[in-house]
């Protein structure tokens, strides 16, 4: 009986996973030609009848999404690892973690799904939101999961558990201990060497007692960042050299032409020659080429002006018209990613290459390729700001964060206006960020942006909001501050805003706020409820953090204290003080003594 319910299994998941291969491979025929094509409406026809021939078996095909994989039952049952061409990942990016086909669905409603994928997959990333798409159709027999929580950050990062363990106290202990059946395997083959090369000598069993069996060159392994930086040199140097020859033979050329028809031809092959190699993914070479060009242009300018209204407008053609288009089909084809030429390339487009830099940022997670493309977006930034607000979007958390501490650190007047549009981000990390990014800012207009979100229904960003108002210590929003303190909600919120809102009052120090808590301390009677002692409970634990003599001077203004509670803890807080005051002279005579 076990063995049956197995083989249903089993014949399900396979079933299920010719289902899941015969989808993506209709979708790629819909990209490839269109839906009206007699190939598609094939593909359809019999991807119809799979999921009837599934359905009569299992009422749902529910899958689970990753950036490269479908999963069904746990099982891998498609993978697509390059990207850009990756079904899965298609949804992955907009945070679909799920992916389900229930029984009912008809032809034409797989029909109008696979309509919305072509028109999603032909947008650019940053105006595509397939999450959102999927919730306008409303499919009656598809649907998905899609989690608030989730971050771009995990794109690319999937992580699986390992089936074994690893003892990491084993591992630093530097030795190899062998089964017997390693040991027996390990004692043959030497036995074998001897007996086929006994003219290298004896590698003899005594390696097996040796405390060193590292080879020395193991010394020398380079690692991984050292390595693929080599192996990039490596593939400049081979494009490079194919290349080099045509190139040097077309700029000698352009040079030396005297007559201008002649002159005009041969630049426009070396423009040719740069689109084609970037076509082909040969972003080096077309990066050296560049160059070359660039270079003409300078000395053009000095030595004959008569050729340079002909190569500006080359290079305002592959500026403006040609490179953008051709670098993401570029990068695509690359075997081993050159980013420093990608980011020349791009530095020459200048501020139109943005959107692009945008969709680079989700596709290449590596470290080199992020930390250069925030090292661009801060430069654009710096001659232009609005130009990074066109391309931030809560969706980019990467690219969005590095937009908003560039616009922090800028010298633009305009700043505060522009941080303030991420303070109602739908991204939780995004919003914090720019609460604490405004922290760092001392102006006025800066805390009462920030003040509203002490009302915020997320308790993280009320928490941020409060002690950001605590460091910026702007008197304008004192009335605010103390109208909130007094309210009855104050009471509801948590301690880390309370201690904050506090704290701010304290440093505040204007006659306002010190007599106001000094009210906290003094006003309840013996017989006050505990919401009237709170506060003053609250507000002596917010005094231990503060600055010691500004509280001792505090508390030597406060004068008696009615309630019996608070005058406990407050007479323990001034004991402490006291203790540490007459501790910290006694530490510098000491100190003085041993000198």
């Amino acid at each position: 009986m076990g063995e049956q319910a197995n083989s249903l299994e089993s014949s399900s998941l396979q079933q299920g996973k010719d289902l899941v291969t015969w989808l993506t491979k209709t979708f790629s025929q819909i990209k490839l030609y269109s839906l009206d094509h007699p190939n598609v409406r094939q593909f359809i026809e019999t991807l119809s009848e799979k999921f009837g021939a599934y359905f009569a078996q299992n009422p749902v095909l529910e899958l689970e999404v990753t950036d490269t994989a479908f999963f069904l039952e746990d099982k891998k049952v498609h993978e697509e690892t390059q990207l850009i061409r990756s079904l899965p990942f298609l949804f992955y990016k907009d945070g679909v973690t799920k992916l389900s086909f229930h029984e009912g669905l008809t032809r034409e409603e797989l029909i109008q799904f696979f309509q919305l994928l072509e028109k999603v997959s032909h947008l650019p990333p940053e105006e595509s939101d397939i999450v959102v798409s999927l919730w306008e159709m409303d499919f009656p027999h598809i649907d998905y999961l899609a989690p608030d929580e989730f971050l771009e950050t995990k794109i690319g990062q999937e992580t699986r558990v390992a089936p074994y363990e690893v003892s990491t106290e084993s591992l630093q202990e530097g030795v190899i201990q062998l089964t017997p059946e390693d040991l027996a395997a390990w004692q043959k083959y030497l036995s074998q060497q001897k007996e086929t090369h006994p003219e290298e000598g004896s590698l003899s069993m005594e390696l097996l007692g040796e405390e060193e069996l590292l080879p020395p060159t193991a010394q020398f392994q380079l690692r991984r960042e050292e390595s693929e930086r080599l192996e990039t040199l490596i593939q400049k140097h081979r494009e490079l050299s194919q290349e080099e020859e045509t190139i040097h033979l077309l700029v000698e050329t352009i040079y030396l032409e005297e007559k201008i028809q002649p002159f005009t031809q041969v630049l426009q092959s070396l423009s040719s020659l740069i689109e084609e190699t970037l076509a082909g993914g040969k972003i080096t070479v077309a990066a050296h080429a560049l160059d070359h060009l660039l270079d003409l242009e300078k000395e053009f300018k000095k030595t004959q002006p008569e050729k340079l209204l002909y190569l500006e407008e080359a290079l305002r053609r592959l500026k403006e018209e040609k490179l953008i288009p051709l670098l993401r089909e570029s990068l695509e084809k690359m075997t081993t990613p050159d980013y420093e030429s990608l980011f020349h390339i791009l530095e020459f487009t200048g501020p139109a290459s943005l959107s692009l830099i945008g969709h680079f940022i989700d596709t290449y997670p590596e470290r080199r390729f992020q930390e250069m493309a925030g090292n661009f977006i801060q430069k654009i930034g710096h001659q232009n700001l609005p130009l990074l607000l066109e391309i931030a979007d809560d969706r980019r958390e990467r690219i969005t964060l590095t937009i908003i501490r560039t616009i922090a650190a800028s010298d633009d007047p305009r700043k505060l206006s522009y941080l303030a549009r991420f303070l109602r981000s739908h991204n939780l990390r995004l919003q914090l960020e720019t609460i604490n990014l405004l922290s760092s800012l001392p102006e006025a207009k800066a805390a009462k942006l920030i003040l509203p979100l002490l009302d915020d229904p997320q308790l993280e960003v009320r928490q941020q909001a409060a002690r950001a108002l605590m460091r910026l210590q702007q008197p304008q929003v004192e009335e605010d501050i103390l109208h909130r303190v007094q309210d009855k909600s104050f009471l509801r919120r948590s301690l880390t805003e309370k201690k904050a809102l506090l704290s701010y009052l304290f440093r505040l120090n204007t006659p306002q706020s010190r007599n106001f808590l000094k009210d906290l301390l003094k006003k309840p009677w013996w017989w006050s409820p505990a919401a009237r002692l709170n506060p003053a409970i609250w507000l002596l634990e917010t005094l231990k953090e503060e600055d010691r003599l500004e509280v001792e001077n505090f508390l030597n203004e406060v004068g008696f204290i009615r309630n019996r509670k608070i005058r406990r803890v407050f007479q323990a807080l001034k004991n402490k003080l006291k203790l540490l005051s007459s501790s910290k002279p006694n530490r510098e005579e000491k100190r003085d003594d041993e000198e």
